[in-house]
């Protein structure tokens, strides 16, 4: 990588500058950041399988995988408690990789994941869309079977995360029979129903079934209609669905255009209804949320909106105990009011050898070392 970088003709650019409003433009505050963030454990510790540790660096080191597919802490760190637990990624879930049988990747077989790498599709169980599309299209569709292998080897042996419910690729759902619908006419149909059939059921198929290389997937047994929350439905309606694999291609059309907010969210609900988790409805006000990506937003956003405020004030304060500090250092009065209140400094001769002129002349001379006083004559002690 190095001597690929070094190959490259230089270009003459001068630096941005940096436009972070203070205090975050300091740049040696990612220090604490780090030390909070950062182990130097290595990738996890699974040296003794070479498969494991490939496949730990290759999802770590190269991939990145946490960062997308594990929540974020307070300081939006990738919290490392809760490893490829799940996480976010511009309106998308990224979805839990750990074991777990509901929420994860519990379910599936090593091969079954090293093919999702290869070419974003496994009929029954998932379709790779959104930024996950791009990954398998620019990165790991591009990756040797051996290095595949080892990845999901890594992969499946990530503990679980604690999770609930059914699996998301359990749901059979009960599609509308064709035979049904046509007697009776789909005069019953809802707005889901009637958009559905209108924008859907060509490729998808009246019964959701889908086709069966996978080109135009299953809505049922799939991973984004079983999900406990719609978001990756919604964005898919929205957005649509590009992706170019090593063995097929799949394309959907976006309908942000053609369908309005209450529209997508009728489609979207009669989707989950029929073919997945009826869990996780939505209405139009989520549709416009993910529409407009108004990410929810984290604890530290609010920080940052106050964080000048308090960086300002806290600046003031020290900047106020140092002038004191310093006021009070060339005064020399803290020294002198211990000795009015005759508290002893600890080495400090005692008032019965004379130790209170000693320490008198110690303050006046501002000398730190210890004062080594011998006891005065009496008759000079008495003036």
């Amino acid at each position: 990588m190095k001597a690929y970088i070094f190959s490259l003709a230089p270009v003459t650019q001068q630096n941005h500058e940096n436009e972070m409003q203070f205090p975050y433009n300091i740049r040696f505050l990612m220090s604490f950041w780090n030390l909070l963030n950062f182990r130097n454990s290595g990738s996890q510790s699974v040296a003794a399988q070479a498969d494991l540790a490939r496949g730990a660096y290759l999802a770590d080191a190269l991939g990145h995988c946490a960062e997308c597919h594990s929540p974020r802490n307070l300081t939006m760190g990738v919290d490392s408690s809760k490893y490829l637990g799940g996480g976010a990624v511009d309106g998308w879930t990224a979805f839990n990789l750990s074991s777990s049988k509901s929420s994860g990747l519990g379910g599936w077989t090593t091969d079954e994941l090293a093919q999702y790498l290869k070419t974003g599709n496994v009929p029954g169980k998932a379709q790779a869309a959104g930024p996950m599309a791009e990954v398998v299209e620019n990165s790991t569709s591009h990756l040797s079977d051996e290095d595949l292998h080892a990845l999901a080897t890594f992969i499946k042996a990530v503990p679980g995360q604690a999770s609930d419910g059914p699996d998301r690729f359990s749901f059979a759902g009960h599609p509308t029979d064709i035979t049904d619908y046509r007697a009776d006419a789909g005069r019953h149909a809802g707005e889901g129903e009637q958009l559905f059939i209108a924008a859907c059921a060509t490729c998808h198929m009246l019964s959701g079934s889908g086709v069966k290389d996978g080109a135009y997937p299953s809505l049922f047994h799939n991973s984004v209609t079983g999900a406990a929350n719609a978001d990756n439905l919604v964005m898919a309606v929205l957005h649509g669905v590009e992706r170019r694999g090593s063995i097929n291609d799949a394309s959907m059309p976006a309908f942000e255009d053609e369908f309005d907010d209450n529209q997508v969210a009728s489609l979207v609900n009669y989707v989950k209804d029929t073919f997945g988790n009826p869990q996780g409805k939505v209405n139009a006000e989520d549709v416009h949320r993910l529409r407009v990506n108004l990410v929810a937003p984290s604890p530290v956003d609010s920080l940052m909106k106050v964080g000048g405020g308090i960086a300002a004030a806290v600046a003031i304060i020290i900047a106020f105990a140092a002038f004191l500090w310093f006021r009070r250092a060339r005064t020399g009065r803290p020294r002198s009011h211990y000795n009015a209140l005759r508290i002893p400094f600890p080495g400090w001769p005692s008032a019965g050898e004379g130790g209170a002129r000693a320490a008198v002349r110690a303050i006046g001379g501002h000398r730190a070392a210890k004062v080594h006083a011998r006891p005065l004559p009496q008759n000079k002690a008495r003036n």
